[in-house]
C-alpha cells in the first residue's frame, strides 16, 4: 500500500488502520493528512513500504499546528479568568488573541495540504 492508496481512503478507514499500529498515538484527534503521514511512517518502520517517502516538511506543520492549539487553550484559560473577574479589557485582549491564532491555523491548513500532495 502506498500514499496514493491511502489518499483514496476515508479518514474513518485510516483511523481504523492506524489503530493497528501501536506506535501511532492520538489517532482520533488527527486529520486525514496527519493520519496518512503517521501511517506512512509506521509502515516504513515495519518495512512494509519499500521506498522512502518525503515527509520532512509535513512534520514541521504538524508540530506548529499543535503548538498553536496549545496556545489557544492557554489563552482560553485567561479569558475564563477575565470573565470571572469581570475584567473587560483583559477579556477583549484574550478574545482578540484567540481569533488571531485561529486565523493562523486556517492559513496553515492549505499549505499543509499542498505539501502533502507533493
Amino acid at each position: 500500500m502506498d500514499e496514493k492508496d491511502l489518499r483514496k481512503m476515508t479518514a474513518t478507514k485510516l483511523r481504523e488502520m492506524a489503530l493497528q499500529y501501536p506506535s501511532i498515538q492520538g489517532v482520533h484527534a488527527m486529520i486525514k493528512e496527519e493520519l496518512i503521514t503517521a501511517l506512512l511512517k509506521a509502515m516504513e518502520e515495519k518495512g512494509e513500504i519499500a521506498e522512502k517517502k518525503k515527509l520532512e516538511g509535513m512534520e514541521e506543520f504538524i508540530q506548529k499546528k499543535s503548538e498553536l492549539k496549545q496556545q489557544i487553550k492557554e489563552i482560553k484559560q485567561q479569558r475564563d479568568k477575565a470573565i470571572k473577574e469581570k475584567d473587560r479589557k483583559m477579556l477583549k485582549q484574550a478574545r482578540y488573541k484567540i481569533k488571531k491564532l485561529r486565523r493562523t491555523l486556517r492559513k496553515i491548513n492549505p499549505k499543509y495540504q499542498q505539501m502533502a500532495a507533493k
